[in-house]
């Protein structure tokens, strides 16, 4: 027999009515198919990907619009081919208390500090790593979709102090990317990052912590406004007990501390628990009106329509929120290959970067130069900025941080020498021996060569300045540059009507300097 509680939510669910969509133009109308273009295709893996490689795009073309959406969808069919990243056991076990007791205070935190260094050190393999994915892997929206429940569910290292917890979460959220809203919602409020990073742990019936309730309704899953404080605490009260093992570190439900008694949610009364409340929230038409909303904007512009809004709604709960049907709407929908959509986002420090690297082909990347411009152009991974994750949009731009990425791109297109204190730094193991912490090596090279430009006007055949101007604008921009912007850009490289040599270095210095300039320009920074 199901219990009483179920039997009420099944019911709330139940009594949903899909919502009219309004009479204007269906932007969710599929794209026609003699729209359906190479400016289109590269649209779709400009959002729906980390921009797309020659090959890509060439595959996706041969395809049909739901072909190439299914593609990028059913990411399952596709090789993982990026390696685990291999880490240091000894972090994800609990320090060993009854040595560290016998031992005299310096060894204890000589200890701790050793303990901090290495797992530190380990975020930042941890970090390469999801970047080296990010780059590489053929599952792209995957990796997409990771980075956006990173940016939703939001956890931070400097909070969670756990490397391996960090890394442990990151999989979760690229297990579930698109998987089904539910059990995501579900897994994440066990996850043990997000129990420490909110500090739900110590949520107990005597003393209710209400951080992880609050944060659910608020930032991950229906907006402020849709719910009371009263129903704070009383969602508050139904996720007693879920805490952390103290040995292991993962996920445990602590019986004697959980609140059994009855409470009212949601003008809703029984003796309700923790995924109780998540299925009572996603009862309300809001909760389902909030996610589409949030996708899309991640795939096509800020403030949709309101029949955009209801038509993506309708679809997931239609689907028992399962999150492919709803993105695969999207991906194919008029609106997402609209001009409104088109050349209007700004690019994420992570997508700038990432979609450089993948526009350029550059394999042979400076993965610790670049995480460390993610940083300065605000974005690290595994640290957003608090818990409402990062602002995003026009907020990525200011006075210091539109030099940081005109810097990032020289180093890109140019090469990168890394200083020669680095170099050594990288040759050393950190740590104490004593204690026999791995110290996890970087798989990246320090510095960075300059990029081959011959071998790109072979590969595509180009042999004039014109014809070389014109391939890295269509390559690189999102948006239209000036006709006068490209006219002074063929003329810088036409070297005073001198011959075209690809094979010459001065040809090749003067091709580097005119894509920093293109990747420097206000339409670079836009997708």
């Amino acid at each position: 027999m199901r219990p009483i509680a179920s039997v009420v939510i099944v019911g709330l669910i139940s009594q949903f009515t899909i919502l009219p969509v309004l009479g204007q133009e269906n932007l969710l109308t599929p794209l026609p198919k003699k729209q359906w273009d190479e400016a289109a295709v590269v649209h779709l893996l400009r959002r729906a990907a980390f921009e797309g490689t020659p090959a890509e795009i060439e595959k996706l073309k041969a395809l049909s619009l739901e072909e190439a959406v299914d593609y990028l969808i059913d990411y399952e069919k596709q090789p993982d081919l990026t390696e685990q990243p291999v880490l240091d056991p000894k972090l994800s076990e609990a320090p060993p208390r009854d040595w560290l007791k016998q031992q005299d205070e310096t060894t204890r935190q000589l200890y701790r500090q050793t303990r901090r260094m290495t797992d530190h050190a380990q975020l930042e393999r941890i970090r390469m790593w999801w970047l080296d994915r990010m780059i590489r892997s053929p599952r792209q929206l995957q990796e997409k979709m990771t980075l956006f429940w990173h940016g939703h569910f939001t956890s931070g290292y400097r909070e969670v102090e756990h490397s391996y917890l960090m890394l442990q979460q990151n999989q979760l959220l690229r297990q579930y990317a698109l998987g089904n809203y539910r059990e995501l919602l579900l897994k994440i409020s066990s996850d043990p990052a997000m129990l420490i990073y909110l500090d739900s742990f110590r949520n107990n019936k005597q003393h209710p912590n209400e951080n992880f309730a609050r944060e659910l309704m608020e930032l991950f899953t229906l907006g402020e406004g849709h719910y009371t404080e009263q129903d704070i605490k009383e969602a508050a009260r139904a996720f007693t007990g879920w805490s952390l093992d103290e040995e292991s570190g993962q996920f445990q439900f602590l019986r004697p501390l959980h609140d059994y008694d009855e409470k009212v949610f949601m003008e809703q009364r029984g003796p309700w628990n923790g995924g109780d409340i998540i299925d009572l929230i996603l009862a309300q038409e809001q909760s389902a009106k909030f996610i589409v909303t949030k996708l899309w904007e991640f795939f096509c512009y800020a403030e949709p329509e309101r029949e955009v809004v209801i038509g993506l709604a309708n679809t997931l709960r239609k689907n028992k929120y399962e999150l492919k049907p709803v993105i695969k709407q999207i991906l194919m929908s008029k609106g997402f290959y609209s001009a409104q959509a088109r050349g209007v986002q700004v690019k994420s420090p992570v997508q700038l970067a990432v979609g450089t690297l993948r526009l350029l082909g550059i394999s042979n990347y400076d993965a610790l130069m670049v995480n460390q411009a993610l940083n300065q152009m605000g974005q690290q991974l595994f640290q957003p900025p608090n818990v409402k994750g990062w602002d995003g949009g026009p907020r990525w731009i200011n006075t210091a941080t539109v030099y940081l990425r005109y810097n990032f791109a020289g180093a890109a297109v140019k090469g990168y020498e890394a200083p020669a204190q680095l170099k050594e730094m990288m040759k050393m193991k950190e740590g104490v021996e004593q204690f026999e912490f791995m110290m996890p090596e970087p798989r990246s090279q320090v510095g960075q060569p300059p990029l081959d430009m011959q071998q790109l006007l072979v590969m595509n055949g180009v042999s004039h300045p014109k014809e070389a101007v014109e391939f890295f604008i269509n390559r690189l921009l999102a948006v239209p540059l000036s006709s006068e912007a490209r006219d002074q850009l063929v003329s810088y490289l036409q070297q005073d009507k001198k011959k075209f040599d690809a094979s010459s270095e001065d040809t090749a210095q003067r091709l580097r300097t005119v894509v920093h300039l293109i990747m420097s320009t206000p339409e670079y920074q836009l997708y």
